[in-house]
């Protein structure tokens, strides 16, 4: 496995990480994530190719998933995923972190 590829993984264990604490220190640490993730992006893409750049942008993009939504509400009116709390719902279980670490084992399985 490559360098770009091991950090894309680390990357994504630390975006798991960073779903996980407390909401006053989230978003620093998404800015953060983004900053480091478009780089290594390009570098997964540059040194491995498209067909390991574009899982790894899915991965990026379902890991640090609010940047992405209000981008899919803004070019699609109407559309883009509502979260249960939008809709006057409690969150379930599974809004609540669970699908950042189903994100990161597929992510890393996709690379390993």
């Amino acid at each position: 496995m490559t360098a770009s590829l091991t950090l894309a993984c680390l990357w994504a264990i630390i975006a798991s990480i960073v779903a996980m604490v407390p909401r006053r220190f989230h978003w620093p640490g998404v800015v953060a994530l983004i900053a480091a993730g478009i780089p290594l992006l390009g570098w997964v893409t540059w040194q491995n190719g498209p067909l390991w750049g574009m899982p790894v942008l899915a991965g990026g993009a379902v890991l640090l998933r609010w940047p992405v939504v209000p981008l899919a509400r803004r070019l699609w009116p109407g559309g883009g995923a509502r979260e249960p709390a939008e809709q006057g719902l409690p969150p379930s279980p599974e809004t609540r972190g669970g699908s950042s670490r189903i994100a990161t084992a597929a992510v890393c399985g996709i690379i390993l």
